[in-house]
């Protein structure tokens, strides 16, 4: 709304104040999505899970849940 305001102030042409206004949201909403998803691949100042060194990929065994509840209870979690 902001820019197809300030467009129509300097063109007075309501055509195209709203035509700016339009491709503006679209691109706004592409730029946003394309930065948060570049920004995700960025580790700087992100902290790492303490669990996720542990796998995943299988059924979690008693031997896993005990090295959680290990890794929990230095964490100050348990």
């Amino acid at each position: 709304m902001t820019t197809m305001l300030v467009v129509y102030g300097f063109t007075r042409e309501i055509a195209l104040a709203v035509g700016v206004g339009a491709v503006e949201v679209v691109a706004k909403l592409l730029f946003y999505y394309l930065h948060e998803r570049l920004w995700h691949w960025i580790p700087w100042g992100k902290l790492q899970h303490p669990l996720s060194g542990l796998a995943v990929s299988r059924e979690l065994e008693p031997a896993h849940l005990d090295e959680i509840r290990a890794r929990l209870e230095d964490l100050g979690y348990l």
